[in-house]
């Protein structure tokens, strides 16, 4: 008992001495003990020493999260003008490729009108080369067609005399028609005068009419 006495007696002014020293030090060194909402006493920890880690406060559900509603509202609507621009933009292409193609179909019209145009044009040529050759044949024809007209030379020459003038002008007498007056042969041309020539209904055909002088037998 006697010497449990005598080390708390020495114990005391140590302690006395610890103390004073806390009771003088700064408030930032003194040791504090702080309370976790559910753990017991921690120490704080001295100076010149790393703080502990705190455990997080738990926070509220639903907070700084957007509301579901309004985010399922958001993505429709960013949906909806996806599909809008896409639309949009469709159309216009479609709008460029119709503009184009009534391009091309008016140019081809266009050419197809000109050439048209050209093949009238070449028809109308065409007929009227047509009518200016048929023109000159016709022209041709009646050129080299026989008349009455170009033998009334003849008219009053006996018949023997006729031939000749005719052969000299290239005319061959046998192409012509002889009516006689009496409707008998000729057998002695000189016997026989011509008394009219008139043109047949057969173009180029011409008909020569000859009198019998009366004081020949042939």
């Amino acid at each position: 008992m006697a010497q449990q006495e005598a080390q708390n007696d020495a114990q005391r002014p140590a302690d006395c001495a610890e103390a004073k020293v806390m009771a003088e030090a700064p408030a930032e060194e003194r040791p504090t003990t702080v309370l976790a909402d559910d753990a017991g006493a921690v120490e704080a920890p001295q100076a010149g020493t790393a703080p502990l880690p705190q455990p997080a406060a738990p926070s509220a559900p639903g907070a700084g999260a957007p509301a579901p509603g309004a985010d399922a509202g958001d993505t429709a609507l960013g949906r909806r003008i996806v599909r809008l621009r896409r639309a949009v933009v469709a159309l216009a292409v479609v709008l460029v490729a119709l503009g184009a193609g009534l391009g091309v179909l008016a140019w081809q019209v266009h050419t197809l009108s000109t050439e048209v145009s050209g093949l009238h044009a070449q028809i109308a040529t065409i007929r009227t080369s047509i009518s200016e050759m048929a023109a000159e044949d016709r022209d041709d024809e009646d050129a080299s067609d026989l008349r009455a007209a170009d033998l009334i030379d003849i008219i009053g020459e006996s018949w023997a005399n006729a031939q000749r003038i005719l052969t000299a002008r290239d005319i061959d007498p046998a192409d012509l028609t002889l009516i006689t007056d009496d409707g008998g042969a000729v057998i002695n041309p000189a016997n026989w005068t011509v008394t009219l020539v008139a043109d047949l209904d057969e173009p180029g055909q011409v008909a020569v009419y000859l009198r019998h002088d009366s004081w020949s037998f042939f």
